[in-house]
């Protein structure tokens, strides 16, 4: 955190890394880089994104997971499917927060040191491009996710019995 926040500043950017204060034009989640209870973690994610909000508008608010450079469209470790709720969050704010900047950054962190990290993080924030969603590999790969549209064929018939429960979550 204190990386990125050094190299952002040295560009005339304010950020905070964290949590919001009345000042804070350009929030940075950075949970979905380490360990910990990741109930925990979303949590303390979707709180301070709850507090950004909260703030005047305009501004910028970033998440930054690991799922592995690839928004876990690869295979990995299971740990990490945890830590993609970020995105999840980051795409929801975007819809309910038109008058603020959102990107979700997916980096594999495969060893590299806090310095290595803000530097990539920092270079996507400044350089990137507008996409709201962008993987960074450890081998120095940028892809961005894309949705297509999949035709929907509708049922003939009911799939489920009369009388059947349906339980809806997510």
């Amino acid at each position: 955190a204190d990386a990125l926040v050094a190299l952002l500043r040295a560009a005339g950017i304010s950020a905070a890394v964290g949590l919001p204060d009345a000042e804070t034009q350009s929030l940075i989640l950075l949970q979905g880089l380490g360990g910990g209870d990741p109930a925990a973690l979303d949590l303390a994610a979707f709180q301070a994104a709850r507090d950004f909000a909260r703030l005047p508008g305009g501004g910028h608010f970033i998440t930054v997971q690991d799922t592995g450079g690839c928004f876990g469209m690869e295979p990995q470790g299971a740990d990490r499917a945890w830590r993609a709720g970020l995105s999840a969050l980051a795409r929801t704010a975007a819809q309910e927060w038109p008058d603020r900047q959102v990107k979700a950054i997916d980096i594999e962190v495969a060893g590299r040191g806090p310095a290595e990290l803000a530097a990539a993080i920092a270079a996507e924030l400044l350089a990137g491009g507008p996409e709201r969603e962008v993987a960074l590999s450890a081998d120095g790969r940028r892809r961005v996710p894309a949705s297509r549209p999949v035709p929907f064929a509708p049922l003939s018939r009911p799939a489920l019995p009369d009388g059947a429960v349906i339980v809806v979550s997510g």
